[in-house]
C-alpha cells in the first residue's frame, strides 16, 4: 500500500514539474513576443505617421527609416523563427505572417515616394524639353520633338508606375488593418499588450495615397 502511496506521490511531483516548466515556457515566450511587438510597433509606428504629422523629415531620412525598419523586421523573423521551433503558436504563425506583410507595405511605401520624386523630375525635364521645341530653330526643331516625345513617353510611364506602386500600397494596408485585428484579439487572449496602429493612421496614408494618384494623372494632362 505505501508503495502505491509514494508511486501516486511520484506521479504528482512529476507532473507538476512538468506544468511548472511549461508556464514557464509559455510565460517567457510570450514575453520574448511582447518584445518584439513593441520593438516593431515603434518603429512602424514612426513611418505611418509621416504624413499625419507634417513630419520635418527629408526624403532621404525616410528611406533611411524605411530601409532599417525593414532590417530590424527581418531580425525579428529571424529570432520568431528559431524560438521554441517546436512548440506550436497560433500567435506566433500570425505574428510572423504580420511582421512579413508589414515589411511589403515599408517597400512600397519607399518605392511610392521615390516614383513620385522621379515623376516629378521626369515632368520638368519634359517641360524644359517642350520649352526649348517652341524656341527652335527650323533647323534644330526635328531633334527637339524627338527629345520631347521621348520625355513625354517618360511622364507616362513614371505615372503608370506610380499609380500601380500606390494602388498596392494602399491594397496591402488594408490586409494589414484586418491581420492587426485578428492579430490584437489573440494578444488579448494571452494578456499581452497591443494597440492598433493600422487603423488609427489609414486615413492620413489614404490622403496621401489620393493627392499622389491626384498627382499622377494631373502630369498626363
Amino acid at each position: 500500500m505505501k508503495k502505491f502511496i509514494l508511486l501516486g506521490g511520484l506521479i504528482v511531483v512529476v507532473a507538476a514539474g512538468f506544468y511548472i516548466n511549461h508556464r514557464m515556457k509559455i510565460s517567457n515566450f510570450n514575453e520574448k513576443l511582447q518584445t518584439i511587438i513593441g520593438k516593431d510597433q515603434e518603429i512602424t509606428e514612426t513611418i505611418l505617421k509621416v504624413e499625419s504629422q507634417g513630419s520635418q523629415i527629408t526624403f532621404s531620412e525616410l528611406f533611411e527609416l524605411c530601409d532599417k525598419s525593414v532590417n530590424i523586421r527581418t531580425e525579428m523573423l529571424m529570432e520568431l523563427r528559431g524560438l521554441y521551433p517546436n512548440m506550436e503558436s497560433a500567435l506566433k504563425d500570425s505574428l510572423r505572417e504580420f511582421l512579413n506583410a508589414e515589411n511589403e507595405l515599408v517597400r512600397l511605401k519607399s518605392q511610392s515616394y521615390r516614383k513620385y520624386l522621379n515623376l516629378s523630375s521626369d515632368n520638368d525635364s519634359y517641360e524644359e524639353a517642350l520649352e526649348r521645341w517652341n524656341r527652335s530653330s527650323l533647323s534644330s526643331r526635328e531633334y527637339y520633338l524627338q527629345t520631347w516625345k521621348e520625355k513625354l513617353l517618360d511622364v507616362f510611364v513614371g505615372s503608370d508606375d506610380l499609380k500601380r506602386v500606390l494602388l498596392k500600397f494602399m491594397v496591402t494596408y488594408n490586409k494589414l488593418i484586418e491581420k492587426e485585428k485578428s492579430l490584437e484579439n489573440m494578444m488579448k487572449k494571452e494578456n499581452l499588450k497591443f494597440t492598433p496602429i493600422f487603423s488609427k493612421y489609414q486615413e492620413a496614408n489614404q490622403a496621401y495615397v489620393n493627392i499622389s494618384l491626384e498627382y499622377a494623372e494631373f502630369v498626363k494632362k
